[in-house]
């Protein structure tokens, strides 16, 4: 294995740092590095908390059995942004209000506090130190200022779903003695364009939601859930014309097994005390489709009318949907709807992942959702 010095993994397993050209065939909006503190879950925002990210780093070792090499943290960056399934890379536009400088003067993103000396090496250069060639992990970094999210940063006046990308510079020796030199890079001036998520192992980015819902508040015989998101080609990335595919691709669960990823979260939440357990739906049960609703009017001012939003045979939505964007056009609002069973049980979770395919590039790029039956009290 080559060492690349700290980086962050996008999933804690497979990720062993040699990332290139990951977004084609893996999903990597699930990076459990990242992570809130002092709000509802660990991937929920609630508005008017102070909510702390935090991320951990990782150091590659050099091989099983090898000597380990000294590496240390420098900086890391986040932000908070707009939940989308925009596949590697990033956009300005995309920064939630209350962190964007160029609709909240004076906001200013989180970033690392300067450490005391040493306490962020990932590899102390020990001849043994490593010797199982595992990977060494720092404590997870708490990111400073707090944010505190507003009502304007959710696309709609209910949703709280947001996604978090970071970015990390360190310093690393490629051989016992060999100079240091910089991994990563920083990004400058809130230029998200620079973001490369599917080649670069010092930047991740976590799209997870845990969306719970209740039964007996709504009528009819079931209940249909609506979670809007924003899918897109950042122009900075094509030329001319654009489109892209969306679809609906259902996590398998055994019936006593969840989803790793989103069962970190309901430890998280007030909901891990539930007789938790994974379903499935049935084919027709979900759908992606345009966004009906209003979205806040900064991120309508973001927003495009795609060419057309069609299902591959017809209707305007369908677990298959193909977008074109005309020349200039960027983003679109759209929205998950799940029509779920009225004998569902509390504590039934359905996982999904949105995938989002661009029709050039062949770059994937996602959102996970979970889905919670919880009690209506």
């Amino acid at each position: 294995m080559t060492a690349v010095g700290p980086f962050i993994s996008v999933d804690n397993e497979t990720d062993t740092s040699e990332r290139t050209n990951w977004c084609t065939t893996q999903a990597w909006w699930t990076s459990t590095s990242i992570q809130f503190t002092g709000t509802a879950t660990n991937a929920t925002a609630k508005v008017g908390n102070s909510v702390t990210i935090q991320v951990e780093a990782r150091g590659s070792p050099i091989g099983s059995g090898g000597n380990t090499i000294p590496c240390t943290v420098s900086s890391i960056q986040a932000w908070v942004c707009y939940p989308n399934s925009v596949a590697g890379g990033g956009s300005s536009k995309l920064i939630v209000s209350s962190m964007n400088p160029a609709v909240t003067p004076g906001a200013t993103p989180p970033t690392l506090p300067t450490p005391p000396a040493g306490s962020l090496i990932c590899f102390t250069g020990s001849a043994n130190d490593n010797d199982s060639g595992d990977y060494v992990l720092t404590p997870s970094q708490s990111l400073t200022p707090v944010w505190v999210p507003t009502s304007t940063d959710f696309l709609d006046s209910v949703n709280g779903h947001v996604c978090v990308q970071v970015n990390l510079t360190g310093i690393f020796a490629s051989a016992r003695g060999d100079p240091s030199v910089d991994v990563g890079y920083p990004i400058p001036t809130n230029n998200l364009s620079e973001f490369n998520i599917c080649n670069v192992p010092q930047q991740a980015q976590r799209n997870v939601t845990l969306y719970p819902f209740t039964f007996g508040k709504l009528p009819g015989p079931g209940i249909i859930l609506h979670f809007p998101f924003i899918s897109g080609i950042a122009t900075g990335q094509r030329q001319g014309e654009g489109s892209f595919t969306l679809n609906v691709v259902q996590i398998p669960q055994q019936f006593e097994t969840l989803d790793p990823v989103v069962k970190g979260i309901i430890d998280s939440s007030v909901y891990k005390e539930l007789p938790l357990k994974g379903a499935t739906l049935g084919t027709g049960a979900v759908s992606v489709n345009k966004f009906a609703g209003k979205c806040n009017e900064y991120v309508e001012s973001i927003l495009c009318e795609p060419s057309c939003f069609k299902e591959d045979h017809c209707g305007g939505k369908g677990m298959h949907v193909h977008v074109p964007l005309a020349t200039g056009g960027e983003f679109v609002s759209v929205e998950l709807e799940a029509t779920l069973p009225e004998d569902t049980e509390v504590g039934t979770v359905y996982v999904f992942d949105l995938v989002q395919t661009n029709d050039t590039t062949v770059e994937r790029g996602g959102y996970r959702i979970g889905l919670i039956a919880v009690n209506d009290d």
